[in-house]
């Protein structure tokens, strides 16, 4: 059947997702699903130009899962988590401030660390499974018509009625889309990680934490250490990190005292990947017969916590709206209802890094913490920001509290006006 129309689709649409990671999988997951339960026929074709069951892609990706992800995958796309590919749970996060650090644990509330391909190949499986055609391939260019959109890929052309980009930070598909439609990418933060391989002994005693470091260093906003089965996977942020800055990251004190004594000899033969994720939200994020999701629209918290979790659920949103309302800029307009939660909390997000970037370059970061060592509510909150597990709006009600908003503001002012600002890595806590 010939469908031109910016309705809803009907018998015989086509539907091309551009991306194969947790978003355009979950995007093309559900729109079987929901065509399925409406009793239309549609076909659902996704690009995707890895080939992630060969292990041999890497994403620089810290592979941490958060909750609910399990009820997510479930609720939204009737897809069962795979607790088989978890190496790890993660019962709670060990803080590191300049010079303080803080235990942050919540009963019952754990996060999953895997190696992100196996997750992205599950993922791909199921697609698969639902009679989606995975092209292997990049897409090299689109034309937008009143009647349909054409996608040129390196294996194949196609005729279809609405696009969807779940092309993450990607810069060829990103100019692609950028050359073709209002949307813009979203600005872009950086990330160095490396994995390290301690021995079987050395990852016995590591624990189950996530030790997460806001460090004062010079370009680094953020590091962490996040035990897997096997490995440490080790990662640094910011706007300008490099290579280099990873070094300065390994040679800070408190982290070497959780790496194996014999490190110093082989860091130099490291492993280190570069990438990039969204610090700020996309525009033209949809129109006519298109529509972005996942990481493409920036709606992440700081340092991409969250993702899978908000890749899944745009990814769905996205789905639904093409089913349920249809492929026009108005339509789209669902979509902005549908997340809003996610579009409303971006201004949230942008203060808490600020205040997390000059808090740690003031100090105040680490009386905040001596603080939440015996105040539940401060250790509550230290929690939630860390481990994403609550939105940024959802906290700042939390801190509300004026008893709380005062000890917050002491216990920071405390650390401006003490006199030694300057802190050397390598230099002892006192």
């Amino acid at each position: 059947m010939k469908y031109d129309s910016l309705e809803k689709l009907q018998n015989g649409g086509t539907v091309a997702v551009i991306g194969g990671g947790p978003a355009g999988a979950s995007c093309a997951i559900a729109l079987k699903n929901l065509a399925r339960e409406k009793g239309i026929g549609i076909n659902v074709v996704l690009y995707e130009g890895k080939n992630f069951s060969v292990g041999k892609q890497y994403n620089q990706c810290a592979g941490v899962l958060s909750p609910p992800i399990d009820k997510i995958l479930e609720d939204y796309l009737d897809v069962p988590f795979p607790r088989k590919l978890v190496q790890r749970t993660i019962d709670g996060y060990m803080l590191h401030g300049a010079r303080n650090e803080v235990d942050l644990v919540r009963e019952g509330e754990v996060s999953y660390a895997l190696r992100r391909i196996t997750f992205d190949d599950y993922l791909l499986n199921q697609v698969v499974m639902r009679g989606v055609k995975v092209v292997s391939a990049r897409v090299t260019e689109l034309e937008f018509y009143s009647d349909c959109v054409r996608v040129y890929s390196e294996g194949d052309h196609l005729r279809a009625d609405v696009v969807v980009g779940a092309f993450g930070c990607d810069d060829g598909t990103t100019q692609v889309f950028s050359k073709q439609t209002s949307y813009r990418p979203p600005s872009l933060i950086y990330s160095i990680v490396t994995n390290v391989h301690p021995g079987d002994e050395h990852m016995q005693s590591f624990g189950n934490r996530i030790h997460a470091f806001l460090p004062g260093v010079s370009k680094i906003e953020f590091g962490a250490i996040t035990p897997k089965r096997n490995h440490l996977t080790i990662n640094i942020a910011g706007k300008h990190v490099d290579a280099r800055m990873m070094q300065t990251f390994l040679s800070l004190k408190p982290l070497r005292e959780l790496l194996p004594p014999e490190f110093p000899t082989y860091q130099d033969k490291l492993n280190i990947f570069k990438g990039k994720f969204p610090s700020g939200k996309a525009s033209g994020i949809y129109g006519d017969r298109y529509i972005t999701i996942g990481d493409a629209t920036g709606l992440l918290r700081p340092f991409k916590g969250k993702g899978v979790n908000t890749g899944v659920i745009t990814g769905y949103y996205a789905a639904r709206v093409i089913i349920e309302h249809g492929i026009s800029a108005a339509a789209f307009q669902k979509f902005r209802e549908y997340c809003a939660g996610y579009f409303d909390d971006m201004n949230y997000g942008k203060v808490f890094r600020i205040l997390a970037i000059i808090g740690t370059k003031l100090r105040m970061l680490d009386n905040i913490m001596e603080l939440a060592k015996s105040e539940s509510v401060i250790n509550n909150l230290l929690f939630d920001a860390v481990s994403a597990h609550r939105s940024y709006h959802d906290i700042l009600n939390y801190v509300g509290n004026p008893r709380t908003i005062f000890k917050l503001t002491s216990a920071g002012l405390g650390g401006v006006f003490k006199r030694n600002y300057h802190i050397n890595p390598s230099q002892p806590r006192t």
